[in-house]
């Protein structure tokens, strides 16, 4: 049995916007059963990204802080905090 050649594509604009859309309106929990912080420490090194909040010295205090304390972030801040670089997702 072969794997066919799969060549993965970023969708245009639209399509992109419509999604993010759907998962900003459905609610979609995008760090699955885990809370944001660990789930984005699986992927970024958390203690080398800056805060944004001069209170802290890491984005994993940052946003501790914002997500669970004060709870002031939106629940899609992810997609467009810069220090992710998942902005492109919204546009």
């Amino acid at each position: 049995m072969s794997v066919p050649n799969y060549t993965p594509r970023c969708e245009g604009p639209v399509t992109r916007r419509r999604l993010f859309d759907a998962m900003r309106l459905q609610k979609v929990d995008w760090a699955g059963g885990l809370d944001e912080v660990e789930f984005l420490k699986r992927i970024f090194d958390l203690d080398a990204l800056e805060s944004y909040d001069p209170r802290f010295s890491t984005a994993e205090g940052d946003i501790f802080q914002h997500r669970f304390n004060n709870l002031d972030w939106d629940d899609d801040w992810v997609f467009t905090d810069q220090r992710f670089g998942l902005s492109w997702l919204c546009r």
